[in-house]
């Protein structure tokens, strides 16, 4: 079945891209769920500004969406273009293998070409040109970034809260 690889980012301590997989039959249901979480006022969910109980709320909601999860980790000291380079063709060809045919970036105006370009190239040099849709859109319009940002926040905290992404059974790729 078709299915779309939601995609955010996190560069503290490193830079790391993390991605969650949804069917194209369950966009819908994921969507509801996430928009349930959006506290009231607020267009979108965003990790960093939720306080520690919320958080771990949310983090039991998206484990409950079984949801198959990639974390893509560059070193530590690796916080450049090419450190992103580098994740995003790790990350295009970890969703070639997954049968994914969409990807969504969260949208940072920094990135857009950058990745364009990293996407393209994969993509030819694996010889799977047009086998992959790809678009950078903001978080506030896609309930379904969200679970990436969040997924993303608790990856790079480390401790408990990277025991909670790892009990979702994120595949870890260090390129």
């Amino acid at each position: 079945m078709p299915a779309t690889l939601f995609v955010d980012e996190n560069l503290r301590r490193g830079f790391r891209l993390v991605g969650v997989v949804v069917t194209t039959g369950e966009i819908g249901r994921a969507r509801a769920t996430m928009r349930a979480q959006l506290p009231r006022g607020a267009r979108r969910v965003h990790f960093v500004k939720e306080n520690d109980a919320r958080r771990h709320h949310i983090l039991r909601v998206i484990a409950a969406l079984h949801l198959d999860t990639v974390v893509v980790e560059v070193h530590e000291a690796r916080r450049t273009p090419d450190a992103r380079r580098a994740a995003v063709a790790t990350l295009v060809g970890w969703a070639l293998r997954a049968d994914v045919t969409r990807l969504v970036f969260e949208r940072d105006d920094n990135s857009v070409a950058l990745d364009q370009r990293t996407i393209a190239h994969t993509l030819a040099s694996a010889g799977a040109r047009g086998s992959l849709e790809y678009d950078h859109v903001a978080a506030s319009t896609e309930p379904l970034l969200w679970i990436p940002d969040a997924l993303a926040w608790a990856w790079s905290r480390g401790d408990d809260w990277r025991r909670a992404v790892e009990a979702i059974g994120a595949t870890v790729i260090r390129p």
